[in-house]
């Protein structure tokens, strides 16, 4: 009897005695490397044949995968690391060899923490060059952090760490703590000339975060060339969209979901040199809404942040990226006119003809 067969007289069997076939359910296992966001950061568990260790490794491979899957998400972090466990280590510690050993403390912020030092933070070669008094004296770490703090803000910083936002303490942890810190990292490896300068390149697109919006007049032009002159005749055919309730009527791009990262993108991965313009209005909603330029995957946060933070600030959110935030919030039923010119690393960013925002990586 063939297989087939042998398949088909099981079922039936299943059927006449009333019971029920469900599929098997996969469940992904707690020890292989899965980051949150895919990047050019990547990881390994190394081997350890204590079953004793069974339990603290499901905790490290947890704690990296969502680690690691921020710095990806947050920025160009290209580095291989080693994670495992050690037992003789009273809290974890990371070198710029790509090792990382968790022991006494194992957690997404100890992560976090100990791939700063993995790419550079206490670690590099030069990292005293720029540790006088008990300060960072490097420009671009210091920009960063008056950017989140204000002008008067202090970066401290000894042999082997920085703060604040260094996540040296689970006092310091937070979502938005988080996400600073990965910026600090990459402004302190600007400074230590490790990195930087990198061009935008990337699709444009844009956005709401728990806001409804409607869009418009899309054009996106280079050395004079239009590459993209914002037809929306087919409706969203050649839209990327992520989440929401896209639709399209009279010309106009409409978002009138409510949830989180909303997006939806346009054009090549391999854009870059080029001035985006469009025509943004608010709908309803606790926020404004985001202007996406230069990204280069699904899950990177590359945009301008018009109204964010409950509608009290605009910011440029992009991997690498120093600026400023600015007071500022976004009117309901009014259409804006918005500009973003990416030239190389740099970024500026225009609403009705006032420059707003701008960065450099």
């Amino acid at each position: 009897m063939n297989k087939f067969r042998t398949a088909l007289l099981v079922l039936a069997a299943c059927v006449v005695a009333g019971c029920s076939l469900r599929a098997q359910e996969v469940t992904p296992d707690p020890l292989t490397p899965n980051p949150t966001t895919k990047g050019p950061m990547t990881y390994t568990l190394r081997p350890d044949n204590n079953p004793a260790n069974a339990d603290k490794l499901v905790r490290v491979v947890k704690a990296m995968n969502e680690a690691i899957g921020l710095y990806n998400a947050m920025g160009e972090f290209p580095k291989a690391v080693s994670a495992g466990y050690n037992a003789g280590t009273p809290t974890a510690d990371g070198n710029y060899n790509g090792t990382i050993r968790f022991g006494g403390q194992i957690g997404t912020r100890v992560a976090l923490h100990e791939l700063g030092h993995v790419l550079g933070a206490g670690t590099h070669p030069r990292w005293r060059e720029f540790v006088k008094d008990g300060l960072w004296t490097g420009p671009y770490a210091i920009a960063q952090l008056k950017a989140f703090d204000g002008p008067d803000a202090v970066l401290h910083a000894d042999r082997q760490h920085f703060w604040p936002y260094g996540l040296n303490f689970d006092t310091e942890d937070g979502a938005e703590n988080r996400r600073r810190h990965v910026l600090m990292v990459a402004a302190l490896r600007r400074d230590l000339g490790i990195k930087g300068g990198q061009p935008f390149r990337g699709l444009v697109g844009v956005g709401t975060w728990k806001t409804q919006a409607e869009f418009k007049d899309f054009k996106v032009v280079k050395d004079g060339a239009t590459l993209w002159n914002g037809d929306l005749s087919k409706g969203l055919q050649g839209w990327k969209t992520t989440r929401g309730q896209w639709s399209v009527k009279d010309g106009v791009l409409s978002q009138s979901g409510n949830d989180e990262d909303v997006r939806a993108l346009w054009g090549d991965p391999s854009w870059s040199d080029y001035t985006l313009t469009l025509k943004a209005r608010k709908t309803g909603g606790a926020e404004g809404f985001l202007v996406l330029f230069g990204v280069p995957g699904d899950d990177t946060k590359s945009w301008w942040n018009v109204g964010g933070w409950d509608n009290t600030r605009y910011l440029l959110e992009a991997p690498d990226v120093v600026s400023q935030e600015v007071d500022g919030k976004v009117e309901t039923g009014l259409w804006y006119d918005v500009r973003v010119e990416v030239k190389g690393a740099t970024v500026k960013c225009y609403l009705d003809g006032q420059l707003v925002s701008q960065g450099a990586r």
